[in-house]
């Protein structure tokens, strides 16, 4: 996660830039915490501080969701925005239709990585207890997320 932190410094657009950055760190520090949580878990070494170090665990995959979801949501907005202009300037039809299905293969993109972070919040706000649901619900919730991940990993 830090390298891609890294590699996002070069993004020009600035909005991007910081919630690629923010995305990558937050779950950078995410993942240094939930190491320690599962070498608790399986009995590797025993914290004396583990509610803490699961609190803050939850709280930076939290925030890297969340840049992830803003992210997202501005890429939206732009390829909506780029849609738009090349649908009003373009007199070609076949510029016209190459651009749409480029847009539109990048929209169904965004819209299933979205669709997984939002699935994914519903882990850490009930662990901070930000919000309440049934236990059920937030692993139904895991195992359509992770469906949608391991559906993109096999994609590529």
């Amino acid at each position: 996660h830090l390298q891609h932190a890294s590699k996002a410094l070069k993004e020009e657009d600035e909005f991007s830039k910081f919630t690629k950055i923010g995305r990558q760190l937050g779950y950078a520090v995410y993942m240094f915490y939930d190491s320690f949580a599962w070498a608790h878990s399986t009995g590797v070494y025993k914290f004396n501080q583990i509610k803490k170090i699961t609190t803050n665990a939850a709280r930076f995959w939290l925030i890297g969701l969340s840049f992830s979801i803003l992210h997202g949501l501005y890429k939206l907005h732009q390829n909506r925005l780029k849609k738009d202009y090349f649908e009003r300037a373009s007199k070609s039809k076949s510029i016209e239709s190459n651009e749409s299905s480029s847009a539109h293969s990048e929209v169904a993109v965004l819209r299933r990585q979205l669709i997984q972070d939002l699935l994914d919040l519903t882990i850490p706000t009930t662990s901070l207890e930000y919000i309440r649901l049934e236990d059920g619900i937030v692993g139904l919730a895991g195992f359509f997320s992770a469906i949608i991940g391991a559906k993109t990993q096999w994609e590529k």
